[in-house]
């Protein structure tokens, strides 16, 4: 069904995947990148209407700015057939313009294709605060300092104090 319904989507190179999703079926085109290089010229490649304005991770945070002009999807009631772009999100989501979200994936409701479209969405992907992390490691090595600084102390302690201790029988 998914691909008959959408033989005028804008590139022929899509092959959507059925789902049944509840009482819901959806088509989607579901695709796995191994760095962002990759999943921006597949996206040029695919879509004509398509802008990157950011697509970067930046100091453990990933950005996901996008827009369209037109959208190769409409419908006129979207009670029988909407139209979205998902996009499941590395890490923790945060800031994001999405009509709904469900864990780590974002979605857009697209379905008027007299419509542009901007698709922005942040998440943090780790890799932490330097400044932290830099924190972090200063305390570990104070602590190491002052359990080496306590042992000395006590075995030097130790040290002096069977030296003063006079002989029996003396």
């Amino acid at each position: 069904m998914c691909n008959d319904a959408f033989q005028e989507v804008e590139n022929s190179v899509i092959q959507f995947k059925q789902e049944q999703h509840g009482e819901d079926i959806w088509c989607t085109d579901p695709k796995n990148f191994d760095d962002l290089q990759a999943l921006e010229a597949q996206m040029k490649d695919d879509f004509d209407y398509l802008t990157i304005r950011r697509l970067e991770i930046q100091g453990g945070t990933f950005y996901y700015d996008i827009s369209w002009t037109t959208f190769p999807c409409s419908t006129n009631d979207s009670s029988v057939l909407a139209c979205e772009w998902a996009v499941q999100m590395p890490g923790k989501v945060g800031a994001n313009n999405a009509t709904k979200a469900d864990g780590t994936t974002l979605a857009w409701d697209m379905s008027n294709a007299a419509t542009s479209y901007h698709c922005t969405a942040q998440s943090e992907i780790g890799g932490g605060s330097t400044t932290v992390l830099a924190v972090l490691a200063f305390l570990a090595r104070l602590c190491c300092l002052a359990v080496l600084l306590i042992g000395g102390g006590i075995v030097v302690y130790l040290i002096l104090r069977k030296r003063k201790v006079p002989a029996a029988g003396s």
